[in-house]
């Protein structure tokens, strides 16, 4: 993996990780699934657009 998209995943699990280290379940959550939702775009995009 390699991109733009390396860092700002990066970012997200960083965010993540604080926010469970932080016993924040309802943003850890939130972070989560917007994370599953960016990177599935991304995979998408890839697949369509070479």
């Amino acid at each position: 993996m390699a991109g733009p998209r390396v860092s700002t995943a990066f970012d997200e699990h960083r965010h993540i990780v604080n926010a469970i280290a932080n016993r924040d379940e309802e943003l850890a959550e939130m972070l989560m699934r917007r994370h599953i939702l960016y990177s599935k775009n991304n995979i998408e995009k890839k697949l369509n657009h070479g």
